[in-house]
């Protein structure tokens, strides 16, 4: 098993041809965008003693200077796709390029790649300033150079007045900080985030959040960042491949996953949804259940789901010119500050939708409604869509 400590200290390189001491000098602003395109291409991964891929026939391309996210639950498949971009795992079948050069089967301290690891991986016996200029005293860089190097990186990630102590001296959000700081400062092509806010309490990654996307506009550094927080992703990514079963389910922008999810899977998961089976009754028209509803932009299929989000669901008077406007019940009202999570039971399904403070509570009689055009029909069998 490879050491994380040990891959912070040699995946500074670049090519065979490069020098470590060139390839840890500031990125070309020349440099053809087409070397820093990161590119999957039927990629699956099996793992010994299993028959069920852990990846199945993936592609992927991610462009120079995005932030892109690999979201999905447990066992979906991304941080195996992560670990083959950094090369600790080999595709059983496939390629890996990155920009116009195959990687597959390069070793990691021949890539122009960095790790950041949930676990930190500093190095206990060395100190902030230490830990982050150790990549560039691996290369061979001047003592010069290495501490105003050391000393900017320090200071983008907000670790400077930290920079003399100890690793268990940090909290956790600090030891982040000078992980990325300790990625970032041989400015690779490429920076791989596994799952990297884990273990901290919600308040910090919210602050961290912001920090990683300051941070990775300002360098132009592309990130791939593994999670399965939907909001993580949502907050902080330019595009999103949603992974489930080993698959690619959906790639697109976080507007495009929310409000246009391709699966019935990708509704499920990104954000809240109210997921109806419908049947097709004739043009612009379907029934779920003993519901008649309008319809829009459907699949041409006799049965297909129909995602309607939370926030599209209009209450009381608001539902007055919907196109579709039933009759429920409110059988829960969660309190959550600012509003109220509300299930209402409409025929055979319980809806989810939001209100205000005190404006619905269990037992009422409301009306709920929603417009055609607020509605996404998916179909039931739907593939996994293809990398764009």
């Amino acid at each position: 098993m490879t050491d994380p400590a040990r891959t912070s200290e040699v995946t500074v390189g670049g090519d065979e041809s490069s020098s470590p001491a060139s390839t840890a000098r500031r990125r070309d602003p020349v440099r053809s965008a087409a070397e820093d395109v990161v590119r999957l291409e039927q990629v699956s991964k099996i793992y010994p003693g299993t028959k069920t891929p852990a990846v199945d026939n993936i592609d992927l391309v991610i462009q120079p200077g995005e932030f892109y996210s690999l979201l999905g639950p447990s066992g979906s498949g991304k941080t195996t796709t992560l670990r083959m971009i950094a090369g600790f795992e080999r595709p059983t079948a496939g390629r890996v390029f990155l920009g116009e050069t195959e990687i597959t089967r390069r070793p990691p301290y021949k890539r122009p790649i960095h790790t950041v690891f949930q676990s930190y991986a500093l190095f206990p016996h060395l100190n902030v300033r230490q830990n982050v200029g150790y990549p560039l005293r691996m290369a061979g860089v001047g003592k010069g150079e290495i501490k105003s190097r050391v000393q900017e990186f320090l200071e983008r990630v907000a670790v400077a007045d930290f920079a003399d102590r100890m690793p268990h001296q940090l909290s956790g959000g600090q030891r982040q900080r000078v992980a990325l700081a300790r990625a970032l400062i041989a400015e690779p092509q490429l920076v791989l985030l596994d799952e990297p806010l884990g273990a901290l309490d919600l308040k910090l990654r919210q602050e961290m959040q912001v920090v990683l996307q300051h941070i990775q506009r300002e360098v132009g550094i592309t990130f791939v960042y593994v999670t399965h927080d939907q909001g993580e992703a949502l907050a902080m990514s330019d595009h999103i491949a949603i992974m489930a079963d080993g698959r690619v389910h959906q790639i697109g922008t976080p507007q495009d996953v929310y409000s246009r999810p391709a699966t019935p899977f990708v509704a499920r998961f990104v954000g809240s949804t109210n997921l109806l089976d419908c049947t097709g009754t004739g043009a612009g028209r379907a029934s779920a259940g003993s519901i008649d509803l309008e319809v829009a932009d459907v699949p041409d299929t006799p049965t297909y789901s129909l995602s309607v989000r939370p926030e599209a669901i209009r209450l009381g008077g608001d539902a007055d010119g919907c196109d579709n406007r039933l009759e429920g019940v409110v059988e829960e009202a969660i309190y959550q500050g600012s509003d109220i999570q509300l299930r209402i039971r409409v025929g055979e399904h319980l809806v989810k939708a939001r209100g205000d403070v005190g404006s619905f509570g269990p037992g009422e009689k409301v009306a709920v409604g929603w417009n055609r055009a607020d509605a996404v029909g998916i179909a039931p069998e739907a593939e996994p869509a293809a990398a764009k």
